[in-house]
């Protein structure tokens, strides 16, 4: 049997991939850059929440759309190719290795902060220069954050030629784990992974539990404490905590009902870890303010001042547990878009190999290991971060826009008991759009006068308050055209509403990105084209779309 007729095993359930898309979700997203995202928006992270729930849920629609007729491995990258065309499905395949694969670097190094912190607890150290990445120990010593510990890491670390030695140990050790783990099947990654969520559920409930009995009231009035700018200064920390629900989509060869299921998972599990965030960002605000929250550990951070070292040792031991399956589940899923895109010939064939045993796609398994390996050797946190979220975030309006091509192209026939985005006319953008602009207008008559401009330190203005950057202010400019074209259009054409709103509010997301990631995005790009035009575009495309 040649490679691209190969399936996958069909194993995992409805509650199985509602699990599978709450271990992605909520793993470094509630025990890491919650801390973060609550440091820099205070109480007000709350709205972004939402917001970006909202933004995700009508993503997550359209994912479903495409997910419910075409039930095969490759995510997004299957879905653009089939809207879009080969050029588009590479671009996408390519961004996924942002939301998956670099995702998983960020997700390793939280995770080696929650090891290091429990092992002190107990009195065990790990030696700073080997579990701190090189990057961050560089960026640290020349940004002088003295008090920081990555720039004590760089100031211990030995030398080896003429290079610092830093590497995370920790983090290359639970990639190593991981991976193994994946390559070994989806039926035991799927029991190791329900359990582990499991876990990370009950604990996060007594971590609410407890901690609303520490909860200081004064704590709780800190809505906007650094303006809104401060609140779009953490639109990486808060949007990475939702990637992952998209990841379920690659499991569709895993699942045994993917028209009926993936939908309905993908959706369960967005509205249950939003719950979860929102709660568990009100207690830590509330137990120690917002100030204090800058932190890679939040969860076991609030609870030291109380003594509490036995409760501490059993977050950092969750919290690894927890961060482990979110790892699980990205490892899980970009093999499954290469897998794909090595079936229909974008990738070399031996991307399409299936392992004779497990049924997993055992090499690209191991090339999203030594990808991920090299990343931790040569990257660090906040890079990992905001790289991840901006990538993600476009592949989302992607995603919708390819909706809204494929109902024009009439391509979206309704099927029974097959999921379909219900078709309101876009008209319905022009109350909407006039709602928001009378809602900014009533809350700050100075938002679209200070958007024009472009210097954030005139004397009597409010542009640091409102916009944290000029890129800031420059992104929301080119996003309120956007907005006004989108309407219009919309309006005209009768376009489907909901895949105009998953587009716009993505949009409004990236205003929060600075302009070093979008030189990254714009570079990561470049290097993807130029791959696709020496390789896959030169090789005959192998597909079989499936209605």
């Amino acid at each position: 049997m040649s490679q691209n007729k190969v399936g996958l095993k069909r194993v995992l359930s409805q509650g199985d991939l509602i699990f599978f898309g709450i271990a992605a979700i909520v793993g470094a997203g509630s025990f890491s850059s919650i801390g973060v995202a609550c440091y820099q928006g205070g109480l007000g992270v709350v709205f972004l929440f939402l917001f970006c729930a909202v933004a995700s849920i009508l993503s997550a629609l359209c994912y479903a759309t495409f997910a419910a007729r075409y039930p095969v491995s490759g995510s997004a990258y299957t879905y653009a190719y089939a809207s879009m065309g080969k050029t588009m499905g590479w671009i996408v395949g390519w961004l996924l290795i942002l939301e998956y694969s670099l995702a998983n670097v960020y997700v390793t190094f939280a995770w080696s902060d929650y090891l290091t912190t429990s092992l002190h607890t107990i009195g065990i150290h790990i030696p700073l220069y080997l579990s701190t990445s090189y990057w961050d120990g560089y960026d640290a010593f020349v940004n002088n954050n003295v008090t920081t510990e990555d720039y004590r890491a760089w100031l211990v670390a030995p030398h080896v030629w003429h290079f610092k030695l830093l590497v995370d140990l920790p983090a290359i050790f639970i990639n190593i784990l991981v991976s193994c783990m994946a390559y070994i099947g989806i039926y035991t990654s799927k029991r190791i992974n329900n359990g582990m969520v499991l876990i990370k559920l009950f604990i996060l409930f007594l971590v609410v539990v407890v901690g609303v009995t520490l909860v200081k009231a004064k704590n709780l009035f800190t809505w906007l404490p650094n303006g809104f700018s401060g609140i779009m200064g953490s639109v990486s920390a808060v949007f990475f905590t939702y990637i992952g629900f998209d990841a379920i989509s690659t499991l569709a060869e895993d699942a045994k009902n993917p028209k009926r299921d993936v939908p309905r998972s993908m959706i369960w599990s967005l509205v249950i870890s939003t719950a979860i965030y929102i709660i568990v960002a009100m207690v830590l605000i509330g137990i120690v303010g917002y100030r204090q929250l800058d932190v890679a550990d939040p969860l076991t951070f609030v609870f030291i001042p109380q003594g509490f070292t036995f409760f501490i040792v059993l977050i950092g031991i969750t919290a690894l547990i927890a961060m482990t399956s979110a790892l699980l589940a990205f490892q899980i899923s970009q093999p499954r878009v290469w897998f794909s895109m090595g079936r229909d010939g974008l990738l070399p064939d031996k991307f399409a190999t299936i392992h004779p045993r497990y049924q997993t796609p055992s090499f690209a398994t191991w090339i999203t290991f030594v990808l991920i390996s090299i990343f931790i050797i040569c990257t660090g946190k906040q890079l990992m971060l905001d790289f991840t979220s901006l990538g993600t975030i476009v592949v989302f309006i992607i995603i919708c826009l390819g909706v809204l091509i494929m109902d024009h192209k009439k391509m979206l026939p309704k099927q029974a008991n097959t999921f379909t985005i219900p078709h309101i006319h876009g008209k319905w953008m022009i109350p909407l759009f006039l709602a928001i602009v009378i809602c900014i207008q009533y809350a700050n008559p100075l938002y679209f006068k200070e958007l024009l401009y472009l210097d954030n330190n005139v004397p009597g203005h409010q542009s640091d308050i409102l916009f944290h950057s000029v890129t800031n202010k420059i992104t929301t400019l080119i996003f309120w055209i956007i907005f006004v074209v989108t309407v219009l259009v919309g309006t005209i054409t009768n376009q489907s509403l909901i895949p105009l709103l998953g587009i716009i509010t993505s949009l409004y997301l990236l205003t929060g990105m600075e302009l070093r990631n979008w030189l990254l995005f714009l570079s990561w790009i470049l290097i993807g084209l130029i791959f696709y035009y020496y390789y896959g575009y030169r090789k005959k495309t192998i597909v079989q779309q499936q209605a």
